[in-house]
């Protein structure tokens, strides 16, 4: 009974440290590097296996590592670029709302000098037109500003009855 206890554990322990050494061990590396990489260390490469097919297995795990490595490096220069040209944009807003705001008070600045003015204002264009005219114009020349607006400042002349057109026009 001995002898055939032998007889079958030899061989048992022969397969079973086969095993162990061609199967368990390869597959606790993989699993190993496999783990370290789902936790985030990238750089875990995982060693040669002599094993054909386990060391296919090592390659691509080891070419996936990399890849990842590499795509994770993208995606943070690309987060940078983002936060670069978001910090940039939210510069611009802030300035466009501080000179938005000095044009308000500019305009505003502009509206009180005209209307408060004790001078009669018209403005003219760059086409010669008139522009507007502040509210001592109107009574000056005794015509409301939506009637002159947009108005060639000659027909304003003719219609004031000045006599020399051409040498007042010079004046403007």
């Amino acid at each position: 009974f001995f002898i055939l206890y032998l007889f079958f554990m030899i061989p048992l322990s022969l397969v079973l440290l086969i095993v162990k050494s061609g199967i368990y061990q390869p597959i606790s590396l993989l699993l190993n590097g496999v783990k370290k990489i789902s936790e985030g260390s990238l750089n875990t490469r995982i060693e040669d296996i002599p094993i054909y097919e386990f060391g296919k297995l090592g390659e691509t795990i080891n070419y996936m590592s990399e890849s990842l490595k590499n795509r994770e490096e993208e995606i943070q220069r690309n987060y940078q670029e983002l936060e670069n040209a978001h910090n940039d944009l939210h510069d611009s807003y802030i300035k466009l709302e501080s000179l938005s705001m000095e044009l308000e008070r500019s305009e505003e600045l502009y509206k009180s000098l005209m209307e408060d003015s004790s001078d009669a204002i018209v403005v003219i264009g760059g086409t010669e037109n008139v522009k507007m005219m502040n509210k001592m114009a109107e009574d000056f020349f005794g015509y409301n500003s939506q009637e002159i607006a947009g108005l060639p400042l000659t027909k304003l002349l003719l219609l004031l009855n000045v006599e020399n057109i051409p040498k007042i026009n010079k004046l403007f």
